[in-house]
């Protein structure tokens, strides 16, 4: 990234996204209107909700976010864990290593809560579903990271001829309170007074995050306004190159060719703003219904230039006749049936989009452990590809990031990676853990069908290993290594067991002892 080349790059990224800002722009006004001024500065809020008369798509879209944070990434409880990788097949060394992973673990945590990861993640998941693209932005700062949401209006992103994102731009503004606290060394004394009598004007900053040859990423951030004291269109802050970047670009679902993404809002935007001018309709026509509009006598001359039909408005005729009666209500075409059938269609579709029928209605009976459990695999079946690219393009970074930066700290030993090989990520939320149902479902039918049939014959018993299949299931459920017995525990209990036993053959007709696990 060439330094004066680097605003006139950031610019031509942002001016090839202009084509979709304008969509943003109406979807947002419609499903997430807190945050539609991000696109329009001369828009404020109180004219964004004079535009919504319906609240299905809003209401919806909270839930679908509220549902990914607590079934996905859970604050209360841990949500990933670290275990083996694939170079280390051994279970005896794969045992030995989860304490480690777990001291770790807890680590990795402590850090994600210090950097308001969870807090940040709301407004990211937002901007994913309603605008189809979300960004996280991940800063070394003071002995810890920290992790900060940066709106879709603010990122511009650029892919490879490989489809991966291979550069993102940042375009903000920082008050000059802030840049002399961060940045002050970096800055002219020139520039310091100009701005020191104004602490809270802003300036224009730009950040951009690129992959290398390499695979390292280069960061830099510099000030997009000219240094009165050092000259030149901007003034470089901070550069370096991380292992990874630290704008974390996540998307619903994209095209090829296309570097943004698309969320159920843009998907099912038709029947929002269809539900919105029929739900306003409707209101017009109870207002009507209610006061209503009436014909009132008036010897002079209607004007249809002036007319307005509204509630409670007198429409001035020449006569009421044939009962000659100076007022007379005006007869509407109102039909709140037809409008309640289609209002009808269009919520259950909206919600179907977002998720939002998945929800148990209140007042019914609580479900059970099964049904929970199902409805949790249905809807991570039905959100199986947006779940596994969120896990690849912001969730795993981030958790690489804390590893990297505990690493760094000296908190983890230096060979603790989560590179596939000696180390690797695996997720065990509640969203997560359905992906793993159907094979504790299969593991568990084995072993039942291994007990049925070892009444009949010993050798069926004993063709599965028990002790390991135990193992593998507290492995999918994630309980603590501090929960289970080692191998060397368990079978000095079976020694200690067969101690106290009398020694003697067995009666005639006496089962043999079981033989001890492998």
């Amino acid at each position: 990234m060439a330094r004066e080349t680097l605003p006139a790059r950031v610019e031509a990224l942002f001016n090839e996204r202009k084509i979709w800002e304008a969509l943003w722009d109406t979807v947002y006004r419609y499903v997430a209107p807190e945050r539609a001024t991000i696109f329009r500065d001369n828009l404020s809020p109180q004219e964004i909700q004079t535009e919504v008369f319906d609240s299905t798509a809003i209401d919806a879209a909270e839930r679908l976010t509220n549902l990914l944070i607590s079934g996905l990434i859970p604050p209360w409880q841990n949500w990933f864990r670290l275990q083996a990788g694939l170079g280390i097949t051994e279970r005896a060394d794969r045992e030995k290593l989860r304490p480690i992973f777990e001291d770790a673990q807890l680590k990795m945590a402590d850090l994600l809560r210090k950097g308001r990861f969870y807090e940040e993640m709301q407004p990211v998941l937002i901007d994913r579903i309603v605008g189809g693209t979300g960004c996280l932005e991940v800063t070394p700062v003071n002995g810890h990271l920290e992790f900060k949401a940066v709106s879709l209006s603010e990122i511009a992103i650029a892919e490879d001829a490989y489809g991966r994102v291979s550069m993102v731009a940042r375009r903000t503004t920082w008050p000059t309170k802030s840049l002399l606290d961060e940045y002050g060394d970096k800055l002219s004394s020139t520039w310091k007074a100009q701005y020191k009598d104004k602490p809270l004007a802003r300036h224009p900053v730009i950040y951009v995050t690129e992959r290398q040859a390499d695979g390292q990423w280069q960061w830099a951030q510099m000030l997009n306004e000219a240094d009165p004291g050092k000259g030149g269109p901007s003034i470089e802050l901070e550069r370096s190159v991380d292992p990874l970047p630290r704008l974390l670009v996540t998307r619903w679902s994209k095209m090829p060719g296309s570097p943004y993404g698309r969320g159920p809002a843009l998907r099912v935007l038709a029947d929002v703003r269809m539900l919105n001018k029929v739900k306003e309709l409707s209101i017009k026509n109870a207002a009507l219904a209610v006061s209503g509009v009436y014909t009132v006598v008036n010897d002079g001359v209607i004007n249809p230039y002036t007319l307005t039909i509204e509630p409670g408005a007198r429409i001035p005729v020449m006569s009421n006749n044939p009962n000659d009666r100076s007022i007379e209500a005006l007869p509407t075409s109102t039909d709140f049936n037809v409008g309640m059938l289609v209002m009808d269609d269009l919520r259950n579709s909206i919600k179907q989009a977002f998720m939002a029928d998945q929800f148990q209605p209140l007042g019914r009976t609580p479900a059970s452990a099964t049904e929970i459990a199902e409805r949790t695999r249905v809807i991570a079946s039905d959100m199986g590809a947006t779940l596994a690219r969120l896990q690849d393009e912001v969730l795993t970074p981030v958790l690489q990031w804390t590893l990297w930066w505990l690493r760094q700290s000296g908190e983890v030993s230096a060979e603790l990676k989560a590179d596939g090989q000696a180390g690797q990520v695996q997720y065990v939320s509640r969203l997560s853990q359905a992906q793993w149902a159907e094979e504790k479902s299969n593991l568990l039918n084995l072993a039942s069908i291994a007990a049925q049939f070892g009444q009949f014959d010993p050798r069926a018993g004993l063709t599965i290993n028990t002790e390991a299949a135990i193992r593998r299931v507290a492995e999918l459920d994630n309980i603590p290594t501090s929960l289970l017995r080692s191998t060397e525990e368990v079978q000095e209990l079976i020694d200690e067991a067969n101690a106290k036993q009398p020694e003697g053959p067995p009666q005639e007709g006496g089962n043999p002892q079981a033989p001890q696990p492998q």
